[in-house]
């Protein structure tokens, strides 16, 4: 068997090789023309019938900063030419009778010694229909008005339906209820009590606004921050028979207190715009919050040490022994009290299509029944009472997601001989002026 010979048949394989070089090489320098948002866009659902859609074009320096040793002009086409941006007729299924396109389509390209940079905003319109599609041609034509079929590319814009919306056209009234569940972060990520929240915020006029509210919430204190050590006594009487002596106890012990506040409130801010912007404006405040609030609070107990212990068959005879009663050891009890609270401070709101926030930062007096002491005995419990008037601080900020309408909420409350309380909440927002459609997106209240 004889050995192939390749020189019988020559170099075949050269031309084709010659031949696909131009195409390798031409597809490591292909100019380049970048889009910053991608290939496509999204509006998302909003009342505006109109929405604009702003697309940024970028043509890169024409030196390849990749290689060290050469600097390869792949740009070099594009030097001198024009970026062109088409609607394209066919593809496009939004309403091509409202579209309105920007009066500048070409963009020409200068130099190439450092990045150019091109905006193109064009008006869309929105309908009922999902995904209506806005489809646009790029190309580029370098100096001479030859088309540069290598940067030819397709931008697609994705518009979300139309959603009605009662406050999308009205800067005059606001009125949301949330409803959801707190949470306590302090002893794991998890729902405990029904919250709930009307809010009405309204334009008076000029820039006086106000807002008006009626919420329960519950605040949580952390009780680690909330233990003290006490004394205790203990009286043991004999209890079987034949015993005559009485066991008398003294000790310390250490509390800690897990405590909640659960509000029913009134709260009026009447509020003064001293900004002027589109979407997000500062306010002066001052108001009242007048509430009845519920506090519950749940005791554990650890037993330090035991400092006296007397065993006797006569304790009439001991100093004070009408009065050394046992100690009682409540697990868990609640109670109600009343609370004032008078304020000054700012507020802040942000309302864009998609985002409602308010925040609020108010310093004033707090006047409030405070506990002095509790005391179990027979005729029941005893509770007394003192009127006390203190400095506050709180903070309370409600975050929006307009289209689902989902809220997260934070709060807290520093008063100066309280442990400092905080609450989260989770809820649903619902636009109060649209009853019959309770179940729809909320919108904000135009601040101008």
């Amino acid at each position: 068997m004889q050995p192939f010979n390749t020189t019988k048949f020559g170099n075949w394989w050269l031309p084709i090789l010659l031949s696909l070089l131009p195409l390798f090489i031409n597809a490591q320098s292909k100019p380049k023309i970048l889009i910053k948002e991608g290939d496509t866009l999204r509006l998302a659902s909003t009342s505006k019938k109109m929405v604009d859609a702003t697309i940024t074009f970028l043509v890169p320096t024409d030196r390849d900063t990749t290689n060290k040793k050469k600097n390869f002009f792949i740009q070099d086409s594009l030097k001198k030419g024009k970026l062109l941006v088409e609607l394209d007729q066919k593809a496009t299924t939004a309403d091509r009778s409202k579209i309105a396109l920007p009066v500048k389509s070409e963009f020409e390209i200068d130099t190439l010694k450092k990045q150019n940079e091109f905006r193109y905003t064009i008006r869309v319109p929105r309908d009922s229909l999902d995904d209506r599609q806005v489809v646009l041609n790029i190309t580029a034509k370098d100096a001479k008005g030859k088309l540069i079929n290598q940067t030819s590319k397709k931008f697609i814009i994705y518009i979300k339906p139309l959603i009605s919306d009662t406050l999308g056209g009205s800067d005059k009234l606001e009125l949301w209820f949330h409803t959801g569940t707190n949470f306590d972060l302090f002893n794991g990520v998890k729902a405990q009590e029904f919250f709930f929240r009307a809010n009405m915020l309204l334009k008076i006029t000029g820039r006086f606004y106000a807002q008006v509210a009626f919420y329960k919430n519950r605040y949580f204190l952390d009780g680690q921050n909330n233990e003290e050590v006490l004394t205790f006594n203990s009286v043991k009487q004999p209890v079987q028979f034949g015993e005559t002596l009485y066991t008398f106890t003294s000790g310390t012990y250490k509390r800690s207190t897990k405590q909640t506040t659960d509000p029913l409130a009134w709260q009026l801010d009447a509020l003064y715009k001293i900004t002027d912007d589109k979407n997000s404006n500062f306010f002066l405040s001052g108001g009242w919050d007048i509430s009845t609030t519920t506090v519950s609070i749940e005791n554990s107990y650890t037993y330090l040490d035991t400092t006296f212990r007397l065993q006797t068959s006569k304790p009439d005879t001991l100093p004070g022994s009408k009065n050394f009663g046992t100690t009682n050891f409540p697990r868990s009890f609640k109670y109600d009290k009343p609370s004032y609270n008078f304020n000054v401070g700012f507020m802040w709101i942000f309302n864009d299509e998609t985002l409602n926030v308010k925040t609020q930062l108010v310093g004033g007096i707090s006047s409030y029944s405070n506990l002095l002491y509790r005391q179990e005995t027979k005729g029941g419990t005893q509770m007394l009472f003192e009127a006390k008037s203190e400095v506050y601080l709180q903070t309370r900020v409600m975050a929006t997601y307009k289209p689902l309408g989902i809220s997260f909420g934070m709060e807290s409350f520093m008063r100066k001989s309280d442990v400092p309380a905080f609450n989260f909440t989770l809820s649903k927002a619902f636009d109060l002026k649209k009853l019959v459609s309770n179940f729809t997106p909320v919108s904000g209240l135009k601040i101008q």
